[in-house]
């Protein structure tokens, strides 16, 4: 019997997802998280930079964290990402899908006081 679209899908998903996510959650992955949060949390003119190109940033101070696949958030107490991005709430918070399309999201979160940073790995609905 012939695989249906949603499982060749989730297969593929789940292998990119897989490949991502064990970078994601290596120790210098996780190390360079808090040394980029730390950075934020004590320098509020970098922070305002990071909130407008978290790319330039992330390359300027801490260039090892930048992933393929993967793109970085801040998230304050109030659960408010920055840059905002509204993929994340249609995709977990209000399930507002394409119906039957398979996805995968990937975040880890590395926090100092009320702010973390946020490594989001498969955004765009985790597209093949």
């Amino acid at each position: 019997m012939a695989k249906s679209t949603v499982n060749i899908k989730s297969n593929a998903l789940s292998s990119t997802a897989n490949n991502l996510g064990i970078k994601m959650v290596s120790e210098d992955t996780i190390h360079n998280m808090f040394e980029l949060v730390q950075k934020l949390s004590s320098n509020s003119q970098l922070y305002e930079m990071f909130k407008k190109d978290p790319n330039k940033v992330i390359q300027q101070e801490v260039p090892d964290l930048l992933l393929a696949g993967a793109h970085f958030h801040t998230v304050d107490s109030n659960n408010t990402y920055f840059p905002a991005e509204g993929g994340a709430a249609a995709q977990v918070m209000a399930g507002e899908m394409n119906p039957g399309e398979p996805w995968v999201r990937i975040e880890i979160r590395t926090g100092v006081g009320p702010l973390c940073a946020l490594l989001c790995g498969q955004c765009d609905n985790g597209k093949v």
